[in-house]
């Protein structure tokens, strides 16, 4: 069956390219990651085919990529 996550989070402990929002600690990171890698490595064996990224709340409303 083809599934799709509708709403799926990711983040990454590299706090110097993604620096937390204001009020935000590393203690409010729980996992310390969720990278896509991790993502894949428990979605694809559910058979999830799509997934829709939301960014996560403690990187606020920054929307621009630093890369």
């Amino acid at each position: 069956m083809k599934c799709i996550d509708a709403h799926v989070h990711v983040w990454t402990p590299d706090l110097s390219h993604y620096p937390l929002a204001p009020g935000y600690t590393v203690e409010n990171m729980k996992p310390r990651s969720f990278t896509p890698d991790e993502l894949f490595k428990h979605s694809r064996p559910a058979g999830v085919e799509r997934i829709n990224l939301i960014q996560m709340s403690f990187y606020g409303f920054e929307k621009t990529l630093t890369v």
